[in-house]
């Protein structure tokens, strides 16, 4: 073949893959993760319930996540299972917590097509007695629902002396890159919007102008592990 026909085929090739490109639908699409309580209940071999479970939060990257998903997952006070072995914690929906656009391509998806995702560790001094995934989970609520009073002002990181809530709310933007990437993630993305409109509703708290508590309703997810 010569050298011509070559170069011929090849601007052929580039012009069919343009137009298929450019005739691709593209789906562009928002989610978020389902308002849920959490219940996990920690036995040992012989039945009784294992107090002092506590929760960690990673991402795929296994970088520690506060306050989102998991939204009362705080620095400094990670849910703890009880004297019944129950750990429990939740996640807040307030609106849509991430998107993207994502298309097909020969049956390849491109873009951005899923969610973020994340990982419950469950440790017991220190040590991992157990993991599941946050977004199997979510995926997964029971038919039975809970209403909880709800304080958000409760769940902000903490202040340092003297700055407001706008001060603390810079601070923490400044740290999102949590992974120290250059960029923020999808979940870091989630993480910052999320944070942003709990400082708005706490500063409206502040203000008196909205009840310091909350009534919400939340699915639950039930799970017992039994560890040996």
């Amino acid at each position: 073949m010569s050298r011509r026909s070559i170069l011929l085929a090849l601007i052929v090739f580039c012009l069919l893959g343009g137009v298929m490109v450019t005739s691709t639908p593209v789906m562009v699409w928002d989610g978020g993760f389902r308002q849920i309580e959490y219940q996990i209940k920690f036995v040992a071999a012989d039945g009784s319930p294992i107090q002092g479970v506590q929760l960690r939060v990673e991402n795929d990257r296994k970088t520690n996540f506060f306050h989102y998903p998991v939204t009362d997952y705080v620095d400094g006070r990670a849910p703890t299972s009880g004297e019944d072995g129950v750990l429990v914690f939740h996640h807040i929906n307030s609106g849509p917590e991430f998107g993207g656009h994502c298309w097909q391509l020969f049956g390849i998806r491109l873009g951005t097509c899923e969610g973020p995702k994340f990982t419950c560790r469950y440790l017991l001094d220190g040590n991992e007695i157990y993991r599941s995934k946050f977004n199997d989970m979510n995926a997964r609520p029971t038919d039975q629902r809970v209403n909880r009073s709800w304080s958000y002002a409760e769940w902000l990181p903490a202040r340092r002396d003297g700055e407001s809530i706008m001060d603390m709310f810079s601070r923490e933007s400044d740290r999102r890159d949590k992974d120290r990437i250059g960029q923020k993630d999808m979940g870091e993305s989630a993480a910052l919007g999320t944070l942003a409109r709990l400082v708005e509703t706490a500063g409206s708290i502040e203000r008196g102008s909205v009840p310091a508590t909350s009534d919400l309703e939340f699915s639950t997810y039930e799970e017992t592990v039994l560890v040996k």
